[in-house]
Parts: structure tokens; sequence; C-alpha cells
């Protein structure tokens, strides 16, 4: 967490090593499975991106809510966490995946798959 005027600095320390499998998420549209070779690195980042930051959002809300506690002494965990539902998140992104891709979509379903290089 950080708090202006105070910055943090980050970096790699150390070489990331290949893994033997890695989490996925593969995304169909209307019964037709979106491949990343169809679209450059950035329209795909704006495929996925969302989805691993919502796959995320309830562990970082519980480290969030846990540093401002130390920090400040808050007890309200509902003032540093985000509420959104996977219903709400679920209608955002069709109607996200719809202004990115331009073409109405009825139906979007996300599978949580392996990629094994």
């Amino acid at each position: 967490m950080v708090f202006s005027p105070f910055y943090h600095y980050g970096m790699y320390s150390e070489v990331m090593k290949p893994q033997q499998s890695y989490p996925i998420f593969g995304v169909t549209v209307d019964g037709e499975e979106l491949k990343p070779k169809d679209f450059t690195p950035q329209q795909w980042d704006k495929i996925i991106q969302p989805l691993v930051y919502y796959s995320k959002h309830k562990s970082w809300n519980a480290q969030m809510f846990e540093h401002a506690r130390k920090i400040t002494g808050a007890n309200s965990y509902k003032l540093y966490s985000n509420q959104l539902t996977k219903n709400d998140f679920s209608f955002w992104y069709q109607l996200y995946l719809s202004e990115l891709l331009d073409k109405q979509i009825m139906q979007v379903s996300i599978q949580n798959k392996t990629y094994q290089p």
C-alpha cells in the first residue's frame, strides 16, 4: 500500500524460471472461443486482464484491509474493499466485451484452463 507523498519503488531481483504449467482463462463469446492469435497483445490484455483482476479482488480486498487496519486502526472492512458480485462483474464484462469487439454479445462463458508450454 502506498500513501502519497511517500512512494514505493520495487524491482525484480531474481530470474523468473519457467513453470510446468500456467493457469489461464478461456473466453467464449456466443459459442466461439476467443483466441489470442486473433488479437494484438494489447487487445488480448484488454480481454483477459479484467478477468485476472476480478479473480484476485477478494484476496486483494483482505490484504488492503489488513494493511489499512495496521496503519490507521480502521475496523470497517467495507470502507477498504469493493463489493463487486459475480453477477455484477459478469454483466459489466459482457457490455465491456461488446464495446471492445464492436458487436452485440448475447452470451459470455469464462473457463479456467491450464496452459502447458
